[in-house]
């Protein structure tokens, strides 16, 4: 048990720092945040960071958040047509890229998760073979003993594959959705400035009709 449960924080450990490495070399790649001082600081910062971890309070406002910009999205793309068709295709293509991407995601989980039911249902069958042998001192003792040792050896095999899978495949997916709800979001920025730039040529237009002040 000792041994799985290192084993299982080495696993997290890694995806984690593998999830910032790509982060981080992304933001020093980029032609703007590599010259920006602040990201400098952050890198060499040599001292303890304190982290407050987010109360409840915030986290029903980050929820909030964003249902709000889902319900703005579908608005604005019902509503409001970009002027530009490069970037009405950009949105049609970023749309079913990350949907795409979400349900392969979502079966990456669900096939890890059966991964770890799979071990987890090894190891009841080598336990319950092991306190068979153990109860049975004839000629059998020794034979279920091998074949506990057997389910065990897979057991290892199954966690380790689930490891792998939820590191390097489920993590890369869920790396990539992310950054194209991302690109999604940014084009939904843009469609906001559109629909404000239209309200406020029919304010404009509604001003000089009624003689009103044109500056304000």
């Amino acid at each position: 048990m000792k041994q799985e449960l290192e084993a299982e924080y080495l696993a997290t450990f890694k995806k984690t720092v593998a999830m910032h490495e790509v982060f981080l070399t992304r933001l020093a790649s980029h032609l703007i945040f590599r010259e920006d001082a602040h990201l400098h600081v952050f890198l060499e910062y040599d001292q303890d960071l304190c982290a407050r971890p987010k109360g409840k309070l915030q986290q029903l406002g980050g929820l909030i958040k964003s249902v709000g910009s889902t319900t703005d999205q579908y608005y604005l793309n019902a509503t409001v047509r970009d002027v530009n068709d490069f970037f009405e295709q950009q949105m049609n293509s970023l749309t079913e890229y990350h949907g795409q991407l979400k349900e392969a995601t979502s079966r990456t989980d669900k096939m890890t998760e059966k991964h770890k039911e799979l071990a987890d249902s090894y190891i009841k069958i080598s336990g319950s073979l092991l306190q068979l042998a153990n109860s049975d001192n004839g000629h059998l003792d020794k034979f279920l003993s091998k074949v506990s040792d057997t389910f065990e050896k897979a057991r290892k095999v199954e966690s380790r594959v689930a490891s792998d899978q939820d590191l390097k495949l489920a993590d890369t997916l869920r790396y990539y959705m992310r950054d194209s709800q991302a690109a999604r979001a940014l084009l939904v920025r843009r469609l906001k400035c559109l629909a404000n730039y239209e309200n406020a040529n029919k304010a404009l237009e509604k001003a000089r009709h009624k003689n009103k002040d044109i500056h304000v």
